[in-house]
């Protein structure tokens, strides 16, 4: 929108202004419907109900390993696309979610093999943006932290133990 507003130019005269008209379609709504609540919430400054649903809605989420786990899968997925379509900085948010995510669930278990081996794909994935974006110390240390975090998951996964010998 920056970008659009610099090729604007008003006539001598004139100028031009940006009007917001701070959510009026939900404005609008309310009154139409009477609903209390809507009304309340554009009554009522220091409400948001946005946060509100937020907070509704993970309070009704199930808090379960496994939808957090998949979470992180899918950001991390998201981020290796990002990766290949260029897009570095998506792909950072999105892998910075993903570790930061899964370092919270390797911490809350720490003796889950499955969670020690989703952590080193993530950093793993991680390594190669920040080789991609030219930052090969930061890198080499994603990398070495994958490794590490594999190591741990085959140490904790009885059925692979005989492999542990080759890493």
């Amino acid at each position: 929108m920056q970008i659009v507003r610099k090729a604007l130019f008003p006539r001598p005269g004139h100028q031009l202004m940006e009007v917001d008209y701070s959510g009026l379609e939900v404005r609008i709504a309310a009154c139409y419907h009477r609903d209390a609540t809507m009304l309340n919430y554009i009554q009522d400054p220091t409400s948001d109900m946005h946060a509100d649903m937020a907070r509704q809605l993970l309070q009704r989420a199930p808090d379960h390993t496994l939808y957090r786990r998949d979470l992180v899968l899918s950001l991390n997925h998201l981020g290796m696309s990002y990766c290949r379509l260029g897009r570095l900085a998506e792909a950072r948010h999105d892998f910075d979610q993903a570790r930061s995510l899964q370092e919270r669930l390797t911490t809350d278990f720490p003796n889950d093999a499955e969670m020690q081996s989703v952590l080193g794909g993530v950093l793993n994935n991680l390594g190669f943006l920040q080789l991609q974006l030219g930052d090969r110390s930061a890198a080499i240390a994603s990398y070495l932290a994958a490794v590490e975090a594999q190591r741990a998951a085959v140490k904790l996964a009885p059925k692979v133990e005989r492999y542990a010998d080759y890493l």
